[in-house]
């Protein structure tokens, strides 16, 4: 098995080294924005195959550009600009993947200063136990001791406040396939109240409540961005509006709470990840439109504040790792409508927070209720192949296809009054 991991650690760079790190950073951004200039300027004044450049033109462009107009580039780390040339590359890539797709997208955002501090390394890179030893900048003291196991391929270099971050990216080759995990199937039910709600094959349910850094620390971030946006600028004499002290210190302030609160939110991640793919052997999730979910003005803070979508992320791969699976519910099954005992039907608002049955008498909470049901979506995919289950694992050897349900006639409640939905009813 070949996997690609990173190993982050937090650099301590001297006062020159950390001056090199800001000139990189502003390489990087700089390249970036350049090439995405171009890039749409070429889109929107040609037609045809001609609106497209490819990388390697770009490149040959760079280079005359270090020749000519922009000779500081040739200071810096050959492999700076070009990895933000292959950022670019890849913006457009994505971008021409959601049109042919059908989703709505335009063109990628250029980089800031002070938000986008970062860029990457490739070539000589000496890992040591107390620092690593990177292209043109030399020796750098890391914090804590470097570990890593692997080729290295390349390293990327980022900025949180007044912190500087290193992370490698290794890949590890001729790695054994791991042991299945032995373990109950589960199915987790995300939610904004309860985080996740896990129920396994035998009834068992727990629940994990998110830390909300986000919303515990709204009030101190709110007053601290209007400290920010108090303080004054100065204007030089050239006629450009510069920070003041004062506004850079208020600055530093606001961006080491966002700090915080990111650190909060990736640890709990974490923790949460590695506890249910290590555990159990099938992980069912559903398969949330978080892009959707963040249109609605009234919940897209919280929604933001729990990440979906970096739990999932998380899962996936550390499945890989461990030997669990992981499978998504079509996101048109209704889990929360469903009954989990006898399979009935019924409209479940999002305000009601309590499933009652009208069948079979069930009362159950709603988050318990969805878990429930897809907890047993996997179950019912390895005995039938009309299995309301859609997904693929994230070690790639099972999947299951089928189409999401609905009613038929306005006194349907059971499952076996339902009929597949078209392509075009689904709107694919």
């Amino acid at each position: 098995m070949r996997i690609n991991r990173g190993y982050r650690y937090e650099l301590r760079p001297s006062r020159a080294q950390r001056d090199l790190f800001v000139r990189c950073a502003g390489a990087a951004r700089f390249t970036y924005n350049w090439a995405l200039q171009e890039r749409i300027r070429r889109f929107e004044d040609r037609e045809g195959a001609d609106r497209f450049v490819g990388n390697f033109q770009q490149g040959n462009d760079l280079r005359t550009l270090k020749r000519t107009t922009c000779p500081w580039l040739k200071e810096i780390p050959s492999s700076v600009p070009e990895h933000a040339l292959d950022d670019v590359h890849r913006a457009f890539r994505n971008l021409t993947l959601r049109k042919r797709a059908g989703r709505p997208g335009g063109f990628p955002q250029f980089k800031r200063r002070g938000v986008d501090d970062r860029f990457r390394l490739r070539g000589w890179i000496k890992i040591g136990a107390t620092h690593i030893t990177l292209p043109k900048i030399g020796r750098v003291r890391s914090k804590e001791d470097v570990v890593v196991e692997g080729k290295v391929n390349f390293v990327t270099v980022s900025r949180e406040a007044d912190r500087w971050y290193v992370s490698i990216n290794v890949e590890q080759d001729d790695l054994p396939d791991p042991a299945p995990v032995q373990g109950p199937v589960v199915g987790v039910d995300l939610g904004l109240k309860t985080f996740a709600t896990i129920s396994d094959d035998h009834g068992d349910r727990q629940h994990v409540i998110a830390p909300k850094p986000f919303a515990k620390a709204l009030k101190l971030i709110q007053r601290l961005s209007r400290w920010t946006s108090r303080k004054e600028r100065i204007v030089d004499p050239e006629g450009h509006r510069r920070n003041s002290n004062n506004r850079r210190k208020a600055q530093m302030r606001l961006a080491r709470q966002h700090r915080r609160v990111k650190n909060i939110r990736s640890n709990f991640l974490h923790e949460t990840t590695t506890m249910l793919t290590r555990t159990k052997s099938i992980i069912v999730l559903e398969d949330l439109s978080v892009s959707e979910m963040l249109k609605n003005r009234k919940l897209a803070r919280y929604v933001a504040d729990a990440g979906f979508m970096e739990f999932r992320r998380q899962l996936e791969y550390k499945a890989r790792w461990y030997g669990s699976k992981v499978v998504t519910v079509d996101r048109y099954f209704a889990s929360s409508q469903i009954c989990s005992a006898c399979g009935a039907r019924k409209p479940m608002p999002i305000s009601e927070r309590t499933y009652k049955c009208d069948c079979c008498g069930l009362v159950l909470d709603r988050d318990d209720n969805a878990a429930d049901n897809l907890a047993r979506q996997a179950l019912v995919a390895g005995r039938s192949d009309t299995a309301m289950l859609a997904g693929i694992n994230a070690c790639g050897d099972w999947e299951v296809h089928a189409k999401p349900l609905r009613r038929v006639g306005a006194g349907a409640r059971t499952a076996k009054q339902e009929v597949p939905l078209s392509r075009r009813q689904r709107g694919r």
